[in-house]
């Protein structure tokens, strides 16, 4: 279901012509690289959308994700230099990846571990306390891709 959701984000994107700036298609090689460097593996919304937009930014509103195999040398939307960067400078927990910013310093991040609770929250560097750092934000990433899109028309 939330596949769909992102499927009827991107009808939305064409339907209204939103100006929107999205790398593209991504080959599966890449992606795989990306998850081997994070040691993880991407759940299939995300991934999905990896494929099919890769990462970029419509109205403001930015979504991280990969652009090349060169994720040392790379910034801002690459999720892996990113996630790499604030697992080393902030301690990000490993089971977490940056997929966005909310603009305040907090980081909106995708906990790609299966569990029944929200795998979005909001996370702000610098508090060291896990119960105050991460707020629940969606329940997966199709929904939150879906609901930032509409909120733009």
């Amino acid at each position: 279901m939330s596949i769909e959701k992102i499927i009827k984000g991107i009808k939305i994107i064409d339907l209204h012509e939103l100006d929107d700036d999205f790398s593209g298609i991504k080959d599966e090689k890449l992606i795989t690289l990306a998850e081997k460097t994070l040691d993880l593996k991407f759940p299939d919304d995300y991934r999905f959308f990896l494929q099919v937009l890769g990462c970029g930014d419509i109205g403001g509103r930015e979504f991280y994700g990969v652009i090349d195999s060169d994720f040392i040398n790379s910034s801002i939307p690459d999720v892996v230099w990113i996630t790499l960067q604030e697992r080393f400078e902030s301690g990000l927990p490993n089971n977490y990846i940056v997929i966005s910013d909310t603009g305040d310093g907090s980081y909106v991040v995708l906990n790609y571990i299966e569990c029944d609770e929200d795998k979005i929250m909001i996370w702000t560097p610098g508090i060291n306390d896990p119960n105050t750092s991460f707020d629940r934000y969606y329940s997966d990433f199709g929904t939150f891709f879906y609901d930032q899109i509409v909120n733009l028309i």
